[in-house]
């Protein structure tokens, strides 16, 4: 199986392999935050926030977390600009109620499908 040497910036100067990122969640619910606890205990915890705020959790397949201080959405996108881990662009839109408008999109326009 040939390694990917495509990384993914987490913020502060830090990166993780692409090949290696299973989900990025928010860090703002209680079930993430419990999780990140027990992983603490464990020792499976990556703090790359530089003592920023904690925005994001990446799980990674060897089971560890990476703290960032990267919206998810932000690291989404990064990983969809790279073509996911096996070098193709899957089929998935990100939406947040606190995204921006896709490029070239009108963001005064209305895309409900409303009348």
């Amino acid at each position: 199986m040939k390694k990917s040497n495509i990384f993914i910036s987490v913020g502060e100067k830090n990166f993780v392999a692409l090949e290696k990122i299973v989900t990025v969640v928010q860090y703002n619910s209680k079930p993430v935050k419990d999780i990140v606890k027990i992983a603490m205990k464990n020792n499976l915890v990556m703090d790359c926030t530089a003592g920023k705020k904690t925005r994001s959790v990446v799980l990674t397949s060897d089971k560890s977390l990476i703290l960032s201080c990267v919206r998810t959405v932000s690291i989404v996108e990064r990983v969809l600009e790279e073509g996911g881990a096996d070098g193709k662009m899957p089929e998935v839109r990100v939406r947040d109620s606190k995204s921006v408008p896709a490029k070239g999109k009108d963001k005064n326009s209305d895309n409900s499908g409303k009348k």
